[in-house]
């Protein structure tokens, strides 16, 4: 047996072992530890140089992979040169993704969906609608996401019309596989968003009608008593507010006055409707001083306890008793904001002044999603609307005529 050879360690100057990988006397590391060369993107492998003298020195791995705490990394193999191991990482990576992809499913899909930095952002109600579209979805779960086509999706919505669900709740449940449709072309499985192929039925429901004048002149009466409903109503038809938008305003955070100015800041759903003036007439001022009533904070419009109305309940236990009190059936919450539009149009206020106040897109693409902050903006728009006034209700004798 031959005797064993002996190296002088660096640190203690002492003899140990050639070849080991500490010094026995001072515990100084003798072998070097492997070193990772040119630093990759997280998820793209790693490539790591061991000892110069191996005639293969670059060691290619798969992405970690992690196994309770442990953490495991599969080896592709060792190559002389950078450029073979990272081709064969490359190809070895590509067969694991056309593996894992081949056997993705629309429910993995959608199961990656919810967990998206966007779905995250969306609000809780816009969460929950997701939710709920997917329970007809969910049909097609296990169904691969590369069988999936247009016939795929149309099949759902023609089975959800035939339970009964109204057109615009499989709208909703389009929009949600449109979707899944754009994420599954973003990983590479699908050329072409087949959601948007998907045919609904025709809508049979009427068109949003704008109240008349006699009928806001019976709503002013009803505001003038006190009713907070019929003062939530004139607020809609006087600031053309989508109805959630005002249900979500709050006294100290989104009114304002400055001189002779009110107006409220605020607004939601599209990008040129957020934090957008909304100019309040002086017409409707006493309103907004009943609604305020001395407070200094919490919503404009309350719920029992102070609480923000959500706007189905608003609309069941209060809009629809109002108008059904009233006998004007047949006017949504919306009627309200057609009602603006339809006022503003007739004393032909400038389609710009209407887009920024009632916060539509086309307006913030013209404009680059501009937003008034001057004061002499605030100005313009709080001119453009002081002119509204409140209509008198016709007598029973002028109706006749």
């Amino acid at each position: 047996m031959a005797a064993p050879e002996y190296a002088k360690c660096p640190k203690c100057k002492k003899l140990t072992v050639d070849g080991a990988s500490y010094c026995a006397y001072c515990g100084k590391r003798l072998v070097p530890l492997p070193r990772r060369v040119r630093p990759r993107t997280e998820g793209q492998g790693t490539i790591t140089k061991l000892s110069d003298d191996r005639a293969k020195p670059y060691w290619a791995r798969l992405p970690a992979e992690y196994d309770n705490l442990h953490v495991q990394r599969r080896s592709i193999g060792c190559y002389k040169t950078y450029k073979e191991a990272a081709e064969a990482l490359a190809k070895a990576m590509y067969v694991e993704q056309e593996s894992a992809q081949r056997g993705l499913t629309l429910g993995d899909l959608y199961e990656g969906f919810i967990e998206t930095k966007y779905f995250a952002q969306l609000t809780p109600q816009s969460q929950a609608g997701h939710r709920n579209s997917w329970r007809d979805l969910q049909a097609a779960a296990k169904v691969p996401v590369k069988q999936i086509n247009r016939d795929t999706l149309q099949q759902i919505i023609d089975t959800a019309e035939k339970r009964g669900l109204k057109r615009e709740t499989l709208a909703k449940i389009r929009n949600l596989a449109s979707m899944l449709c754009r994420e599954a072309m973003a990983k590479g499985l699908l050329t072409v968003n087949y959601g948007q192929f998907v045919q609904l039925p025709r809508s049979d429901s009427k068109p949003v009608q704008p109240f008349s004048s006699n009928e806001i002149a019976m709503i002013w009466e009803a505001a003038d008593s006190g009713d907070k409903t019929a003062q939530a109503v004139i607020l809609l038809i006087y600031t053309g507010l989508r109805p959630g938008e005002l249900l979500s305003m709050r006294i100290e955070e989104n009114l304002h006055i400055t001189g002779r100015n009110r107006y409220l800041r605020g607004g939601s759903k599209t990008e040129a409707g957020r934090n957008r003036i909304i100019p309040l007439p002086p017409v409707v001022h006493p309103v907004i001083d009943a609604l305020v009533d001395g407070r200094e904070d919490g919503y404009l419009i309350p719920a029992d306890g102070g609480k923000r109305y959500d706007l189905n309940n608003w609309r069941n236990r209060c809009y629809n008793k109002l108008m059904a009190r009233l006998k004007l059936e047949g006017h949504t919450p919306y009627s309200c904001r057609h009602t603006y539009a339809d006022l503003q149009k007739r004393r032909r206020v400038s389609p710009e002044i209407m887009m920024e106040v009632m916060g539509h897109t086309d307006y913030s693409t013209t404009v680059e999603n501009y937003h008034t902050t001057t004061d002499e903006d605030i100005d313009i728009l709080c001119d453009a609307v002081s002119e509204m006034t409140r209509p008198q209700a016709k007598k029973k004798d002028e109706k006749e005529r």
